[in-house]
Order: C-alpha cells, then structure tokens, then sequence
C-alpha cells in the first residue's frame, strides 16, 4: 500500500486483497495503524481450494492480535492456495469503528497457476 486506507465508521471493517485468480501463499502480514485508529479482534478468511474440498470456498485463516500503537506490526502466519484474503477488523479502538491502516504488506510467494 503506498499511500493511507481510512475505513467508514462502524464495525466491523474488512480489507478485501485478491491475486487476479493466482495461488499464493502468504508466510507474513505487515501492519502499521495510527494509534487510536487500530482494527482489534482481527480475523482471517482464505478464498481458495483444500485437499478436502476442491472448489474455490471462503475458509478460516486464523485470528491475529493487534496493539493501540503506531509501531510496525509483523505477524507470522501459514497460508496456502489463496485467491483471496479478507482481513477483518471486528472492532476498532476508536470509538465510532474507524480504522486507519499506513501500511499493509503481504510477504510469500506465487505458486502454481490456479487455472
């Protein structure tokens, strides 16, 4: 993300990131908020196929603990065969549900062509 992403008011809010239909797998997430602007009891969900299910479906991802600050936030997580990943913020610090996010980076890799 190069420039600032500001949510509307109100919970939850969620950030929608998608790989033009290619499998990925994300190893690590990157967050920067502006404190008092921060997404709290943030969950993952994973489009994509499983072993067990091979049609494109939404899965959980996990969860991830975000603090109150303004300091560089680096998770490790373990996602693959990806299409889609919805980051969702069920509450927000602020308030009126605001979120404030000035970075967000999705560190992994392509796999395979998902065609």
């Amino acid at each position: 993300m190069e420039t600032c992403w500001n949510s509307h008011q109100g919970s939850p809010q969620s950030i929608l990131l998608a790989w033009n239909n290619e499998l990925v797998s994300v190893s690590k997430l990157v967050f920067v908020f502006q404190g008092g602007f921060v997404g709290k009891d943030c969950k993952l969900e994973v489009y994509g196929k499983t072993n067990d299910k091979p049609e494109d479906h939404w899965r959980d991802g996990g969860e991830i603990n975000l603090e109150d600050n303004n300091r560089e936030q680096t998770f490790s997580v373990s996602l693959t065969d990806v299409k889609r990943l919805k980051i969702i913020f069920q509450k927000s610090t602020d308030f009126y549900g605001r979120v404030t996010l000035y970075k967000l980076d999705i560190l992994g890799s392509f796999q395979n062509s998902a065609q």
